[in-house]
Order: C-alpha cells, then sequence, then structure tokens
C-alpha cells in the first residue's frame, strides 16, 4: 500500500523493538527488526531497541522495606 506521493503508507510513523534477553540473540534480532522497519519507511529513533526490564523499582523485596523508587511523598498531604 503507498501514499499518494508513492511513499509506503508507514512512511513517517516512529518504530521500536522490545525483545527480552541480552546475550540470546535480542541484539541481532532488534537489528533485523529495525533494520526492516526502516527500510518501508518507519523512523528509527536512538535507543529504539529495548533488551529487558530493569529491576530498579520492581522489587518486592525492596517494596516491602518501604522503598518506592526514590518517590518522597509530600510531607504537608495528610
Amino acid at each position: 500500500m503507498f501514499k499518494e506521493r508513492g511513499q509506503y503508507v508507514f512512511s513517517g510513523k516512529t518504530a521500536g523493538a522490545l525483545i527480552t534477553g541480552n546475550e540470546d540473540g535480542a541484539k541481532h534480532a532488534a537489528m533485523s527488526i529495525l533494520y526492516s522497519l526502516q527500510h518501508i519507511g518507519y523512523v528509527i529513533p536512538p535507543s529504539a531497541d529495548v533488551g529487558g526490564i530493569p529491576g530498579f523499582g520492581n522489587l518486592r523485596e525492596a517494596w516491602n522495606e518501604g522503598e518506592r523508587s526514590g518517590f518522597d511523598a509530600n510531607p504537608e498531604y495528610r
């Protein structure tokens, strides 16, 4: 499918890739996916490949100990 000017309908839209893992080929998979997407017109921003979710703010033990991912409650709010 093409636009009036002969461009792919995806031209100018933004894309990224989220692949879990790191050493198991995730970088190669992200490279292939992002190259293919930009080849048909998607805009690929810097750092558009993500490999996993960081543990910061996502650890049950830290939450139980009172950690709130650096959030400080407003002392005036009661």
